[in-house]
């Protein structure tokens, strides 16, 4: 081999050992300083009274006699279970969703308009029947299917006279029972709604009162659970509420005693602190998986948390080096980000749910040194807008049934909404974004509509 070629290959190995060399010195220094940052973030949070991890936010046992979930209806015994690795799909709870013979299933396209009957109470549950009243068929159809399983609905009202509602939890997060179980809530709730919808048609009007204030109950008793999983299962089973109480107001068939268990059953619901408590409790996840995977009880392929590297030549080794670079950083990152959002909620009573703020900060991170703060902040930022909203409907809901009252007592609805305090709803209510009052204005002598400008989006409420 010629001299000058020998030489350019020395300094050309020379120069990739020196641009290896500052790499892994870059790499290092990176890391050291997000490990800083970290433990800094860290410090501050703690010193702010925050609980950083799953095992100190998950919900504390309570005894059996206290416990809605503490009952036979919720898990399938394991004997006697079809399916061992998801036995709970054999408990009562779950048995309410059953597949429909032949014959029903026809009636059930015919009445339903609906071609998937895979899942009639889910199909039945999300149809237009959320905005208008069930026809006298539908509601006997829906009766009729809802009917064997009326002694598990009957026990879950008993069960709602306790005072909490706690799953069991595991050394392993993601096996904690909620994720499991937590749809059988999901189920009683489209049960409860349908039924109340089906009595309300036929003019059962305590039936149907009945079945929406074990909706309520069942969602306030499920809040403070501090996964955003259960946080959601709340906000879709809460989401049929204003419809079936607008529906009998419509029709002037609720009583007053009726209207006052609905505004009390409402009052306690605050989805936006219950949204701030489920981010809360997602960091914590994450934190303790995080570190399940920094110690080595937990590979990252595991955790579910990092992006993976399938498909890539050596991904997931790429994976794990960027974060081991990168991950303390995003770390910190994370639970910074997540504190300046919950802030936020925990003020928006007094400041209002600052959107703008908190939408500029979930678009402010690198997807590839920052890949846990984008991915995760991407995933749960779309929440924050859906738990403000639906708040603001349950708070029109409120003043609805407060109206309606006014309406039964006096022969009239009043002029405004100030007439309402305090005899039939203690404040002024206000809309969580902007905290602008609630803007109110009768339509004919029979009707009124209810409306707020609520983020980007006007919420209107019309008996």
């Amino acid at each position: 081999m010629k001299r000058p070629l020998r030489d350019l290959l020395r300094w050309a190995g020379l120069g990739l050992v020196v641009l290896f060399a500052i790499v892994i010195l870059a790499a290092v220094a990176i890391s050291f300083q997000g490990r800083q940052k970290l433990a800094k973030v860290r410090g501050e949070l703690l010193a702010k009274g925050e609980k950083l991890t799953w095992s100190e936010l998950a919900p504390r046992p309570v005894p059996d006699d206290q416990n809605v979930v503490a009952d036979p209806i919720w898990k399938a015994p394991p004997n006697l279970s079809k399916n061992q690795e998801t036995p709970w799909k054999e408990a009562p709870v779950f048995q309410l969703n059953s597949p429909l013979a032949e014959k029903e299933r026809r009636e059930f396209a015919k009445l339903f308009g609906a071609d998937d009957m895979g899942d009639w109470l889910g199909v039945a549950w999300n149809s237009d029947l959320s905005d208008r009243k069930a026809s006298r068929e539908q509601a006997n159809w829906i009766l009729a299917a809802i009917a064997p399983y009326d002694p598990v609905l009957d026990r879950v009202h008993e069960l709602l006279k306790r005072p909490s509602l706690r799953f069991g939890q595991n050394s392993d997060i993601y096996k904690n029972e909620a994720y499991s179980f937590g749809g059988g809530c999901l189920d009683v709730g489209k049960a409860l709604s349908l039924r109340a919808l089906a009595n309300l048609a036929l003019d059962n009007t305590d039936a149907a009162a009945r079945d929406i204030t074990d909706l309520l109950s069942l969602v306030e008793k499920m809040g403070n659970q501090s996964l955003l999983y259960m946080e959601m299962l709340r906000l879709g089973i809460a989401a049929r509420v204003p419809s079936l109480i607008r529906a009998g107001i419509s029709e002037h068939q609720w009583s007053a005693e009726q209207l006052v268990k609905f505004e009390a059953a409402l009052r306690p619901i605050d989805f936006v602190a219950g949204i701030a408590q489920a981010f809360r409790g997602e960091r914590g996840v994450r934190n303790q998986i995080i570190e399940e995977v920094r110690t080595g009880s937990r590979t990252v392929g595991d955790a579910h948390i990092i992006p993976d590297g399938k498909g890539w030549p050596y991904g997931n080794a790429l994976v794990y080096a960027c974060h081991t670079v990168f991950g303390p950083g995003d770390h910190a990152a994370l639970n910074l980000d997540i504190q300046q959002i919950v802030e936020m909620l925990d003020r928006s009573r007094e400041d209002g749910a600052q959107r703008i703020q908190i939408g500029a900060m979930l678009k402010t991170h690198n997807p590839i040194t920052e890949c846990l703060c984008c991915s995760f902040l991407y995933q749960l930022g779309g929440n924050i807008d859906v738990a403000v909203m639906e708040q603001t409907q349950l708070d029109q809901t409120r003043i609805a049934c407060a109206l309606e009252s006014c309406r039964i007592k006096h022969g009239a609805y009043p002029q405004s909404l100030s007439a309402l305090v305090p005899d039939n709803i203690p404040q002024l209510l206000v809309d969580r974004f902007s905290l602008a009052l609630m803007k109110y204005q009768l339509t004919s002598a029979d009707r009124f509509e209810l409306s707020a400008r609520s983020g980007e989006d006007t919420i209107t409420w019309k008996n």
